[in-house]
């Protein structure tokens, strides 16, 4: 039995694209709530 252990890397370009996706997500609602 051997063990591999898995690397992750601790940041990759897709975070970056994720984390606008949700700032954007966030500021539309938090713009729809203050409108309405």
């Amino acid at each position: 039995m051997s063990e591999k252990t898995i690397h992750y890397s601790w940041f990759k370009k897709e975070d970056t694209d994720a984390f606008f996706a949700l700032f954007q997500n966030n500021l539309a609602n938090f713009v729809i709530i203050t409108v309405s």
